[in-house]
Order: structure tokens, then sequence, then C-alpha cells
């Protein structure tokens, strides 16, 4: 932090979102509604004065100011600059451009060219505001003790736009990461995911870490797939331990001949998180004629 520099020592600002080594904070103005900054909080000239980590979080955090203004205000382009001639310290301006915005196809810190009709910058506006309102909810929901940024999934992350990934079905306990999607808002996979491989290698800016909340309660759908002896009353043995011994709900059950004197099938069990699941399985192997138990996803 440096006695003169602006950045280090900012007034009227309007924060957005602020993380331990970035605040995005509103440079809207009357002519370009979807315009943010991104600030490098402590004081750096350039970008190599950063460290590796740093330089990777603050392009993240960039790119996912860029993925809500393209999902949100549909712009025909997004501007990224990061000049600091006249002020140097660290930070990137994103601004959503239109081609009937004034300055369009010059840079915003060009002679004006038009004036864009007021409705349709209200428009633009409502839809920036809409930006900062996911922000809002998504910095609610981070913890003060936390050791780094992260998304911390808990009954309150319904105000986000989230949902949890169908290809791997993650559950309270699990090791998980964020996705940020352009139609959907944010994904939460596991990290053992089979596309997570994919995901990180082809779009490293849109993940993002994400943790369970100690505290959060609910139920997540698991599904066992069981292979057992084709007795009589296997399917009420099943029953009987997950029912009435455990306290779980099934959602469903399917079995089907597998050959050689046995069946297979799966079973869908409302848990509230993977130590649950450990213990499901763990009963379900002691029963009488099962031969194999695990989880699907």
């Amino acid at each position: 932090m440096t006695n003169n520099c602006p950045l280090c020592h900012p007034t009227g600002e309007r924060v957005i979102w602020s993380g331990s080594l970035v605040r995005v904070i509103d440079a809207s103005d009357d002519d370009l509604p979807g315009f943010v900054r991104v600030i490098v909080k402590r004081h750096a000239a350039e970008m190599a004065d950063l460290t590796t980590e740093e330089t990777a979080m603050v392009r993240k955090v960039v790119r996912l100011c860029e993925l809500c203004m393209l999902e949100t205000m549909h712009p025909d382009k997004i501007n990224l600059a990061s000049l600091g001639n006249m002020v140097p310290h660290v930070h990137w301006h994103v601004i959503a451009r239109y081609k009937d915005d004034a300055f369009f196809p010059d840079s915003i810190w060009s002679p004006r060219r038009r004036t864009c009709p007021p409705e349709v910058i209200q428009e633009r506006r409502a839809a920036a505001a809409e930006i900062e309102r996911q922000k809002a909810a998504l910095h609610g929901t981070q913890e003060k003790a936390a050791p780094q940024d992260a998304l911390v999934i808990d009954d309150d992350i319904s105000k986000i736009q989230y949902k949890l990934a169908k290809c791997c079905n993650p559950i309270k306990g699990d090791d998980v990461f964020g996705f940020v999607t352009i139609s959907a808002g944010i994904t939460i996979h596991r990290c053992d995911c089979p596309n997570a491989k994919r995901m990180r290698e082809n779009y490293p800016y849109r993940v993002i870490d994400a943790r369970w909340r100690q505290s959060a309660e609910g139920a997540f759908r698991v599904t066992i797939r069981i292979v057992a002896a084709d007795t009589t009353g296997m399917a009420n043995h099943i029953t009987e331990v997950i029912v009435r011994d455990l306290k779980l709900g099934i959602r469903s059950m399917n079995f089907a001949p597998a050959g050689n004197g046995c069946v297979a099938g799966e079973v869908a069990v409302e848990v509230p998180g993977t130590a649950v699941v450990d213990t499901l399985i763990h009963q379900i192997m002691r029963i009488k004629g099962v031969q194999r138990a695990y989880r699907v996803n």
C-alpha cells in the first residue's frame, strides 16, 4: 500500500464483491451500464509483481465477471483492459459493449459517436443490477473463517443460480468444485466426476473452489448398486435394513436376473451425507447373500 495511490486508499467506491485478494467495484455510468473494475487489494504496479497463484485468481475473477455479463446482459462484445498509465496499480476494466453504445466500435475513452436511447440504457442497467444481485448472494455464502475464497454450499445457496450436477450427483461430504456455465448458473461437481479432468483442462477460468458448510442440512439422493443371490425375500431384507434399521427413505428400487443365480440392481436412497452412505453400504453387505454393494453416483 502506498500513501498516494487512489486504489490503495479508495473513497466513494461501490463494492459489488470482495475477496481476500481482489475487490470488484461498479464503474458504470449513463453511457456504459455494464462496467465493473477488478482491483487487486494490495499495491502492485504490474501483473508480474503478483505470485503465480495471485495471477491465476485475478484472471479467474475477471473471467467470472465476463461470464456473468455474457449470461445476463447479452452484449455484442466484452472489452477487457488493464492499462495503469494514470494509476499504476493492477486493475482490470470489464466492459459490456454494444454496437449502438455511445463509443462503439472505438474504445470507451474515445470521442462519443452517438447517443443510445434512454429506454435501451435502462433495460441494460436492469440486467447489470441482476449481476450485482448474484454477486451479493455469492458473497453472502462465504464464511469469514474460510482459509481461502470458496463457494460455501449450504441451505442459503438457493439464493444463487446453482444446481448439483447430474453426471456425478454430489452429496454433502463429497469433495466438490463449482463450474460456471454460460446459461445455467453454477453447477456443483464431485472432484472425481468423470467430466472433471476435461473441465479443468479446457475451462480452468470457469472452475471455482467449493465446499460444504458443516452445519448444512438436507437430503441428497444416492444410488447404490447391489449384486446378490437370487433368493426369496432378498428385496425385503434390503428394504428392512434401509427403512427400518437406518431410518432412510427409498426413492426407487429395481432388480433383474443377472445370471449364475444372482440378481443385480440399483436402489436410490435419500441420505444426509457421505458418512451415512458408508454405514448404508456396510449394513447392506452384512445381509446374507449380498455379494457386492457400492455407490454408483
